[in-house]
């Protein structure tokens, strides 16, 4: 599998750059599917980031589009962070009604300090 990141801000998808991973913002995703410009195939896996400031419309967008290239989707964020702009916290009611699955070890800091 291919693994690309989408994030809802700029900052966001810099930082899935910076840890490897081949990304750009959810905006941009949408007007390429929109535009029937996303070369994305069976093989593929799109993780959206920060996905609790993404508003309820275009998540829905995201997931339609998920839907029909066919590809597989990992939606990664925290529903009690930062919510979205415009209207409804997409990411919490689909974690309400399909779960999630919660990571509660960070490895990437090794003091405890940072961990905190």
């Amino acid at each position: 599998y291919k693994v690309f990141g989408l994030a809802p801000t700029g900052r966001a998808s810099q930082n899935l750059e910076q840890s490897g991973i081949s990304s750009q913002t959810l905006h941009k995703f949408l007007k390429s599917f929109n535009e029937g410009r996303c070369q994305y195939s069976l093989k593929t896996v799109l993780v959206l980031d920060e996905a609790g400031m993404v508003d309820t419309q275009r998540f829905e967008a995201f997931l339609r589009a998920v839907d029909q290239l066919g590809v597989k989707a990992v939606v990664v964020g925290d529903g009690s962070q930062l919510q979205p702009v415009k209207a409804g916290p997409a990411f919490r009611l689909v974690t309400e009604k399909v779960g999630y699955s919660r990571l509660e070890h960070v490895i990437r800091q090794k003091e405890s300090w940072q961990q905190e």
